[in-house]
């Protein structure tokens, strides 16, 4: 666990008690001279050692914003910074203005494939688990991101015990209701309820 005031990576300066996330801990930071605001995911154990190459070869490839600000490894756990930005998210984006054009929502739907393409290149490939509304963020110039970084899993890999229940997740995989169970077909399937949700301003089931 993080105290408050620890420096993460030299710049980001934990500011507040931690939120539980899937099986990891999220913190809220602030960027020592700029002051923006970031959260910082902390994964430990088995989960840090199993995901650790796959985290240190992103790095060495260089981080894509729209998935990443910094990641900093040690010996015991990873922590992810992302960035809150000036950015809403796709939920509240809907919600206020309806559903999006055809050529918006492919905008939006091709950047999502770039993020998630990204995690299921690497080695060992990851998984985001359940794309939701509210985790894709979009800026004023329509730029996508992606918070949180979902369940953060392998591919192949099943849902930690201490992972949210997933019988309310209208984008959930069947496979991920099922079996408990998430790999990078999943990922597609969440994508493919979204670009419904963007189209439609409804999910499936409403329908």
């Amino acid at each position: 666990m993080l105290k408050n005031g620890t420096l993460v990576s030299r710049h980001y300066r934990i500011d507040g008690q931690p939120e539980n996330y899937w099986a990891d801990a999220i913190y809220s930071a602030a960027e020592e001279q700029s002051h923006r605001e970031y959260d910082v995911r902390e994964i430990t154990g088995q989960r840090a050692r199993d995901l650790r190459p796959a985290f240190q070869s992103l790095a060495e490839k260089g981080l894509p914003d729209f998935l990443l600000t910094e990641v900093e490894i040690t010996e015991d756990s990873l922590l992810l910074v992302t960035a809150h930005g000036e950015a809403e998210s796709l939920e509240d984006v809907l919600t206020q203005n309806g559903p999006f054009s055809r050529d918006k929502a492919v905008r939006v739907c091709g950047q999502l494939c770039d993020a998630l393409s990204a995690l299921h290149n690497l080695q060992p490939s990851l998984c985001y688990g359940v794309v939701k509304p509210q985790d894709v963020l979009l800026d004023a110039a329509g730029n996508v991101r992606l918070s949180g970084f979902g369940a953060m899993l392998q591919s192949g890999q099943k849902l930690p015990e201490t992972a949210p229940a997933l019988a309310d997740e209208d984008s959930a995989a069947p496979e991920l209701l099922d079996q408990k169970i998430a790999d990078v077909r999943s990922d597609i399937y969440s994508l493919g309820v979204l670009l419904f949700y963007m189209l439609s301003g409804k999910l499936p089931h409403e329908v």
